[in-house]
């Protein structure tokens, strides 16, 4: 594929968005359950929190937790698995090869 130089002018966030919709529409309808193992969709209440929760955090990096030791606590935490039968750790994708 070759390198394309960036345009002079951005999008409009409208004409960002409608793109990107656009763009998903062969997309797994995931929210209506046509997806194994990708997604865990728990309900709209807790996929807003989850939204709202990213939303905080997004520009900090889980590949350092030294400079960001929330995230750590946080990964710590959810890898704790506090329901499961026996004791088990979850990662965040931290390399591409871990988010397939």
């Amino acid at each position: 594929m070759p390198i394309r130089p960036l345009p002079p002018n951005g999008l409009s966030e409208s004409d960002l968005f409608r793109q990107m919709e656009a763009a998903r529409g062969q997309d797994v309808r995931w929210r209506e359950g046509r997806v194994f193992s990708l997604v865990f969709y728990a309900g709209e209440d807790v996929h807003r929190v989850a939204e709202a929760a990213y939303a905080r955090f997004f520009s900090e990096n889980a590949l350092n937790p030294t400079a960001f030791p929330s995230l750590r606590k946080f990964e710590a935490g959810a890898g704790a698995c506090p329901s499961a039968p026996r004791p088990c750790m979850a990662s965040w994708a931290r390399f591409p090869i871990e988010a397939i």
